[in-house]
């Protein structure tokens, strides 16, 4: 956030940054890997299948710039923007050297009646995950805010996750 400070960005267009578990984050960077040093020790983690969004939502407008930062969420219809998502089935070799295997969390052992979980700020929101083929589907952009009505659920960095089970996090209300 200094470094968009120092460009003259805005640093921060939300009161919270998004918080993720060390193993979604490891998820996240382990496609970027191309080696490790040989004395550093493996580092064991669940990689889940990775979850690929095949047409996001448009979140630019005619006439208006890209912004770097910014906390206008206008081009997104909270409730009726669908996202189509694609998932792989676990059991895939990944990393650098492939000797790290995709799976399923600890608790979850299906992949039918998912639910669409988007993690932002200070909350998961669910919301109705429609199957549209054997490893494929949609979801709506959650509606709603954050403290109040200034600051929708879908503001800067979003995480987007594919669950059996509702998850129910939130500091507020």
């Amino acid at each position: 956030m200094a470094f968009r400070q120092l460009a003259g960005a805005f640093p921060m267009p939300v009161w919270f940054e998004a918080g993720i578990s060390q193993s979604m984050a490891w998820g996240l960077l382990s496609p970027y890997l191309v080696s490790c040093p040989a004395e550093n020790p493996r580092i064991e983690w669940n990689i889940a299948p990775p979850l690929h969004v095949v047409q996001p939502a448009n979140l630019t407008a005619p006439g208006i710039p890209s912004a770097l930062s910014t906390n206008r969420t206008a081009f997104v219809t909270p409730g009726s923007t669908q996202i189509e998502v694609s998932y792989e089935l676990p059991g895939a070799n990944v990393s650098y050297n492939g000797s790290y295997v995709t799976a399923l969390g600890k608790n979850v052992t299906q992949t039918d009646n998912l639910t669409c979980v988007f993690i932002a700020q200070l909350n998961a929101t669910n919301v109705p995950f429609v199957r549209t083929g054997n490893q494929s589907g949609t979801c709506l952009v959650p509606q709603g805010s954050l403290f109040d009505e200034s600051n929708s659920i879908v503001n800067g960095s979003n995480f987007l996750l594919l669950v059996e089970r509702e998850i129910y996090v939130t500091p507020y209300k």
